[in-house]
């Protein structure tokens, strides 16, 4: 659960710093893999904390927001009941298969289907997917 707390607060800052929202990794889909993978079972509760921490700064569809987590974490609990968990692999393809399915929901909310703004949610993706490696390494040394 600090995982998520402290990729939150990442977050948040990332949001302040970066000059558009589509260079900002979803750090909270990460950090519900990378905890599930430590603790599985939990799932339910992971994905429901990373949801609501989304859902703070929503101004439309909160709840759609925490369901769309909700259902990361439990296709990841689907992926990690089948596959060894602990696998970088594994993981890595559940963050980029979570942050996209998050992403599409987003987009089909806001109506926002484009060519340039489907390019954007690939590089939305993309950030994910490399902040996966680096994040991974920081919760493996010391958050746990």
């Amino acid at each position: 659960m600090r995982l998520v707390i402290v990729c939150w607060m990442a977050q948040l800052l990332l949001v302040q710093v970066l000059p558009s929202p589509w260079w900002v990794p979803d750090l909270l889909v990460v950090a519900l893999v990378v905890a599930m993978s430590a603790q599985p079972n939990r799932w339910v509760a992971l994905s429901a904390a990373a949801g609501l921490c989304q859902s703070v700064w929503a101004v439309r569809f909160p709840w759609h927001i925490v369901m769309s987590y909700v259902g990361v974490g439990w296709l990841a609990m689907l992926a990690h009941a089948r596959w060894n968990a602990a696998d970088w692999r594994v993981q890595a393809l559940a963050v980029g298969a979570g942050v996209a399915m998050v992403t599409a929901v987003g987009l089909g909310l806001d109506a926002l289907w484009s060519l340039d703004a489907i390019g954007l949610a690939g590089v939305r993706v993309g950030l994910t997917v490399l902040s996966f490696f680096l994040l991974r390494r920081i919760a493996d040394s010391s958050l746990g």
